[in-house]
């Protein structure tokens, strides 16, 4: 007696039973449709007379080459046969790979017994993965995931990067490509998303009994990067500059290197008493640069790279501008040292004093001999505010050959 078990996609078990006749010289083969991805169940029973007594129990694939079926190793079982080898079982059936004649020999010594299948597989049109649509703004970061059926044994998992019809397999470099897979779920992570890595993820997924699972991602990417536009920083001559940037990129850093943009070539800057860098303990995203007593040859691009742990580059660029000489905009102030104790008690006479419009009288440079003049003197003029003056009118009298006297 044959039997032939069939279990569906949704489940659904149809049983089929075939009578062996013992007239029968060659027992006939039955005929076994399925579908892919089915799970079949191929079974028989026999009858033995008396003193006979069964030996082994084995079961063949009829394909090319020609091989016997033991039951899979492992959790998940692409063959599975009973303690009293009377069935075997199939799952996740393949077209080319499960569909063929099948035979169970036992082995009593003297004779054997045979009971044969042929088994026809009906392959499924083929699947379109749905595709996952990922929306990321420049320079972030995107995972794409995807859960495998947890009773199917993982062999291996393939992505592929498509875009403008063409395609290249993605490599896990551990920085700007990750790769982590923890069954039933697996991980693609692309870090500091560009323009360039718009486009399709495709993963295959090998199962252990041949099958392939199609998982697609389309990545689109929001915004452009941003224009590098350097900070202008205006200092005078013979100044000290500090130049200082803030990355936001939380891994540790692996180097800092500055660069002087002289013309066309990038002159590497060295730390020393010229130019200071530093790295502030209480921040250590944060990177300084002095530049000590600026002159002429200082001024122009400055560009600071940085690359981290973890692969991630980015880079500040500053402008030094000298606007002037610190030296030449100091005005001198005229400055007399004076002594308090030296001070005088009283202030000296000085022309503020005098009235505003008074004016000195005009002398002149010679007289002539027959020239008389007469000096009138206000008896109440004070030249001076602590003196005072009181007195008649005065007269003088210039003659020739005779030096002039004063007579009150």
């Amino acid at each position: 007696m044959y039997q032939a078990v069939l279990t569906t996609n949704e489940g659904e078990t149809k049983d089929e039973y075939f009578a062996i006749r013992a007239e029968d010289v060659e027992p006939p083969m039955r005929k076994i449709k399925a579908t892919e991805y089915w799970t079949v169940t191929l079974s028989f029973q026999y009858s033995l007379v008396p003193g006979d007594q069964v030996k082994s129990i084995r079961w063949y694939h009829l394909s090319k080459p020609r091989r016997e079926l033991q039951t899979s190793p492992g959790k998940y079982k692409k063959y599975s046969i009973t303690a009293d080898r009377k069935s075997l079982t199939i799952t996740k059936l393949k077209p080319t790979i499960d569909e063929g004649c099948y035979i169970a020999v036992v082995d009593l010594g003297d004779y054997t017994l045979r009971a044969l299948f042929r088994l026809a597989v009906k392959p499924l049109p083929p699947r379109k993965p749905k595709v996952h649509i990922t929306k990321v703004k420049w320079g972030q970061n995107v995972i794409f995931s995807f859960e495998s059926p947890k009773n199917v044994e993982i062999k291996g998992i393939h992505w592929t990067y498509v875009n403008g019809g063409k395609s290249r397999k993605v490599v896990a470099d551990g920085k700007k490509i990750k790769m982590k897979s923890a069954h039933p779920k697996y991980y693609l992570t692309v870090n500091w998303v560009d323009n360039p890595d718009a486009g399709f993820y495709n993963c295959e997924v090998d199962t252990a009994d041949g099958e392939k699972l199609p998982v697609s991602f389309k990545l689109i990417v929001e915004g452009h990067k941003p224009k590098e536009v350097p900070r202008v920083i205006e200092t005078f001559m013979h100044d000290t500059v500090t130049m200082g940037f803030e990355f936001d990129h939380r891994s540790p850093v692996k180097k800092v290197a500055w660069y002087h943009m002289v013309g066309k070539n990038k002159i590497t800057v060295h730390n020393g008493k010229k130019y200071v860098q530093k790295a502030p303990a209480e921040n250590r995203f944060k990177r300084t640069m002095d530049i000590v007593y600026v002159n002429a040859k200082d001024k122009g691009l400055y560009i600071a790279e940085v690359d981290l742990e973890d692969g991630y580059h980015t880079r500040a660029i500053f402008e030094i501008r000298i606007v002037g000489d610190k030296l030449r905009n100091i005005v001198l102030k005229p400055y007399s040292r004076t002594s308090a104790n030296n001070k005088p008690a009283h202030p000296s006479p000085s022309l503020t004093s005098l009235p505003s419009s008074w004016e000195p009288p005009k002398i002149p440079r010679k007289l002539s001999p027959e020239w008389e003049v007469s000096l009138s003197w206000c008896s109440n003029w004070r030249p001076s505010p602590p003196t005072s003056c009181t007195g008649t009118l005065s007269t003088a009298t210039a003659t020739r050959g005779s030096s002039p006297r004063l007579r009150t």
